[in-house]
């Protein structure tokens, strides 16, 4: 029988100088993740690094022309010559990379932020996908900015393609109190789940056949303009998938955020050997959570209200992957979608969700019109029921308004005027990469959950 992955984690300490505390929760990380078996650390201090600014000259995205008439292959690094060569080293050569910065001026640090700025090459070469990631900050008091930080490392994660682990409610975050116990533990819980989400990530990699990854690979480029009929790589019998949609529209039949979820669902049909369903929350008699708490106070694994909620529960743990999706209100997620939230609170209590694969689509009436903070507040529960949110590309995650150019969502009269999402070329582009991604995502962790769930601990 063979013996459990031995992982690498790389932390990625972005403090501007030498930061005891944000240090002591990355040592504090790694315990955590050393209880799950043998894991190899390493910390990189941006503090003492030369890093400098991305000039964006684009040369390690683009494929030019020489002299002589030939065609330049893409760079493997950044043109700029300093320290971030080595770090993208250890980024490459790393199972999981936790991400560490203190709040400055409620933001990431500037030191983390020209990493993540001049490492497109490696979105752009792939290096980044199926790789575990999650984040670690502190700030000076509580409640002055962690929680910011913590969310836009998240995006930045997801931008990278990495796989976003979600440790749960509050875990990531502290402030300058470094013999408090909760800060401790929310330090570990990271590391526990970084371990565990890596180690299925390389396991899964690794049953994966060359040629598997690179038909997966291949099938990215084919996502530009249209979906292939079909997908020449089958996963093997065992490791078929399900897939759940879940839309939070208001509006009954085939509208926009339905019909983003059905190009979603279609893209990851389309890997084979994908299962899905689609459930509209409009089509369904459900209650609003009373706050009675009955499934925390008792242990009930279930909601007490007996609405057609009880139909969903088991779909939610027969799938691998959830796509949630919702139309912009208010700059936010419909109520309805967040009333289905509400009401699986007992199943981030008992981890039901943990380690399935999610992500999101998400439509508005203007182009810039609220997406991105809709799918923001989605990334936050995805990451406190424990789940892997998959990384996206392109600027967007499934999102789409009017096409970039088109005409205002209003006639001349004032009156609003509904553009059909199928117009916007790419929202459809997003929605399809989302669907795929998903899929492959939730392929390799199952495929390497069974290695790991069989190997013997060394």
């Amino acid at each position: 029988m063979a013996s459990r992955p031995r992982i690498k984690l790389l932390a990625l300490c972005g403090s501007q100088g030498r930061d005891p505390l944000l240090l002591d929760m990355i040592e504090h990380a790694f315990e955590g993740a050393r209880e799950s078996g043998e894991v190899d650390t390493r910390v990189v201090e941006l503090s003492d690094k030369r890093l400098r600014h991305c000039v964006q000259c684009e040369e390690c995205m683009s494929r030019r022309k020489r002299r002589d008439g030939t065609i330049r292959e893409e760079l493997q690094d950044c043109t700029i010559k300093d320290d971030l060569q080595a770090i993208h080293t250890g980024m490459v050569e790393a199972d999981g990379i936790i991400w560490a910065s203190p709040a400055h001026a409620l933001g990431v640090s500037t030191k983390l932020r020209i990493v993540v700025d001049r490492s497109r090459w490696l979105v752009h070469q792939g290096n980044m996908r199926w790789k575990a990631a999650s984040a670690l900050s502190v700030a000076a008091e509580p409640m002055t900015g962690q929680e910011t930080v913590l969310r836009q490392m998240g995006t930045m994660i997801r931008a990278l393609q990495m796989t976003q682990v979600g440790p749960g409610y509050g875990a990531g975050g502290a402030y300058s109190a470094p013999d408090d116990p909760r800060t401790r533990e929310s330090a570990r819980e990271v590391g526990r789940a970084m371990a565990e989400a890596s180690r299925f990530l390389k396991a899964g990699r690794e049953v994966l056949t060359q040629e598997a990854r690179s038909r997966i690979v291949e099938g990215y480029h084919r996502l530009h303009s249209s979906m292939p009929d079909h997908s020449d790589f089958v996963p093997s019998e065992g490791q078929a998938i399900k897939v759940l949609g879940i839309s939070g529209a208001h509006r009954k039949g085939s509208r926009n955020t339905v019909h983003m979820l059905h190009t979603a669902l279609e893209a990851a049909r389309q890997l084979g050997g994908v299962e899905t369903e689609l459930i509209s929350l409009r089509d369904l008699r459900l209650d609003v959570d009373h706050t009675c708490d009955e499934c925390l106070a008792t242990g009930l694994a279930r909601c007490n209200n007996q609405d057609d909620m009880q139909e969903l529960y088991p779909k939610l743990m027969a799938a691998d992957a959830i796509i949630f999706g919702s139309p912009v209100h208010e700059l936010g997620i419909s109520g309805r979608l967040k009333g289905f939230v509400d009401r699986c609170r007992w199943m981030q209590r008992d981890g039901t969700l943990k380690g399935k694969i999610a992500s999101a689509v998400t439509v508005a009436y203007l182009t810039i019109g609220g997406q991105e903070t809709s799918i923001a507040e989605i990334s936050d529960f995805i990451r406190a029921f424990q789940m892997y949110q998959t990384g996206f590309m392109f600027g967007g995650q499934g999102v789409s308004g009017p096409a970039v150019g088109g005409h205002t969502p209003w006639n001349e009269d004032g009156r609003t005027r509904l553009t059909p999402v199928e117009n916007d070329p790419w929202g459809m582009m997003t929605s399809r990469f989302t669907g795929r991604m998903v899929a492959e995502l939730a392929l390799v962790v199952k495929a390497g959950h069974a290695v790991v769930s069989s190997a013997v601990v060394t």
